[in-house]
């Protein structure tokens, strides 16, 4: 087993022997003298401490790979005991705070020292009492810069509850930070250059509006004057057409820099949209046939009374604007389809001319302030304000305008909106800032062709 004890002294020693199965086992083999001289012999036992160091050794190798995988996590990581002090931490941590030779314990400088315990003490009796929390700290690079960090720590339980320590994390965010302050500045600037073209836009129409009136009224005097001078009464109509178009400019551009910020106000009231639809109608018939184009109305008898909460002005502008296009780029000799419908609870008015369509890419882009498309941009398509301005106002009575192409020929628009109901009808309705943000597209996702496309 070893060397004979000195009989003065009880001797341990750790052996290892094979028994008759063929195991090594481990014991811990104590012998003690029976006499002061030794003559008397020697007694001893053994203790077979085999399991007890093969959950030792176990114990270590899982503390190792423990430690070997903090250290390979990029994220910072230490543990303090309840008292605050450090316990342990992992590579990352280290390397952030510049402690490359540091021990866990311990730091290479006063300095060093300092900012150690400004991190680990940081909250430490806090989240011991509350729980989790973070905090934002700015730490030293080695450049001389700051490194802007969240601190994060949650309290370390013992299976009675009691609280033995802190884990804390550290996370650089930096770069989020810097993201978020030139978001921020741009979001500023964005919003004070749409403000700016806003307060322009607005200006310039109403200064403009007041010349125009002028010009139109002279315009029509003189074409009333000289009935029977052809030429001058075909310059005054000339005058009073061009001045027409242009104030039909300047009152879109009010409209869009009114719903461009939200002092546009509309009134919602129970009412048919199936008379407004054929008042509009009505009222577009004489120029649809001048074109050679004729207008076909289906409403279905059980829809002509049904209400929904419309602005009557506002809702008759969207649907006098989207079939005066259909009109516009119809054929000569050509229908133009409008419908009715309910779907899902909502009223869908449908538009379908037998034109050009509009191409693919195009369809969501028309609705954008001054764009056109590529199909109309010879001027027969206007300023490009008229689809952005029956947008707005659709989304002010919570509902949508979107286009699409007809299988076979031609451009479908489908306006819609919720049915009233017997709630809604109780309701005594207020007024309705335009809102500029987007807000129905799941409304318009549900808009479905319908039986008049077919």
């Amino acid at each position: 087993i070893g060397e004979e004890p000195d009989p003065a002294d009880t001797e341990s020693v750790r052996v290892r022997l094979l028994n008759v199965a063929g195991e090594w086992r481990e014991l811990d083999l104590t012998v003690a003298p029976l006499s002061a001289d030794g003559s008397g012999g020697f007694a001893g036992f053994a203790i077979d401490v085999t399991e007890r160091e093969r959950a030792r050794r176990q114990l270590v190798e899982q503390y190792r790979m423990t430690e070997q995988l903090l250290d390979a996590m990029p994220q910072p990581l230490f543990l303090t005991d309840a008292n605050g002090d450090l316990q342990m931490a992992n590579r990352a941590w280290v390397e952030w705070l510049g402690l490359a030779n540091a021990a866990p314990d311990g730091t290479d400088s006063v300095d060093d020292l300092a900012l150690v315990h400004a991190v680990i003490g940081k909250g430490t009796d806090e989240v011991a009492a509350q729980g989790p929390r973070s905090w934002p700290v700015d730490l030293p690079r080695a450049d001389g810069g700051l490194r802007e960090t969240l601190l994060s720590k949650v309290p370390l339980h013992r299976e009675d509850g009691h609280v033995v320590g802190v884990i804390g994390t550290m996370v650089d965010v930096t770069e989020f930070r810097q993201a978020e302050r030139f978001t921020e500045r741009a979001r500023r600037a964005a919003e004070a250059a749409s403000a700016a073209r806003a307060e322009f836009v607005a200006n310039v129409s109403h200064e403009l509006r007041t010349p125009l009136q002028s010009i139109l009224g002279f315009a029509e005097l003189g074409r009333e004057r000289a009935p029977d001078a052809q030429r001058a009464a075909l310059l005054f109509h000339r005058i009073e057409t061009s001045g027409k178009r242009m104030l039909k400019l300047v009152e879109d551009l009010l409209d869009v820099s009114a719903m461009g910020n939200p002092v546009g106000r509309i009134e919602l009231r129970p009412a048919p949209p199936a008379t407004v639809l054929d008042d509009v109608c009505e009222e577009l018939r004489s120029l649809a046939a001048g074109g050679g184009i004729e207008l076909q109305v289906r409403i279905p008898s059980e829809l002509k009374e049904r209400p929904a909460q419309i602005d009557g002005a506002r809702y008759a502008q969207v649907v006098r604007n989207v079939l005066a296009n259909a009109i516009r780029f119809a054929p000569a000799g050509s229908p133009v389809e409008i419908g009715l419908v309910d779907s899902d609870g909502q009223a869908i008015v449908t538009v379908r001319d037998h034109g050009p369509g509009i191409p693919e890419d195009e369809l969501e882009a028309i609705f954008d302030p001054f764009v056109q498309s590529t199909r109309t941009r010879d001027g027969s398509g206007g300023t490009g304000l008229g689809l952005a301005i029956c947008r707005s106002i659709m989304r002010a009575h919570g509902g949508f305008v979107i286009a699409d192409n007809h299988p076979r020929s031609g451009a479908v628009f489908r306006i819609g909106l919720a049915w009233s109901n017997a709630a809604t009808l109780a309701q005594e309705p207020d007024g309705v800032e335009m809102p500029a943000a987007d807000g129905q597209a799941a409304a318009a996702s549900a808009a479905q062709p319908t039986a008049l496309d077919a």
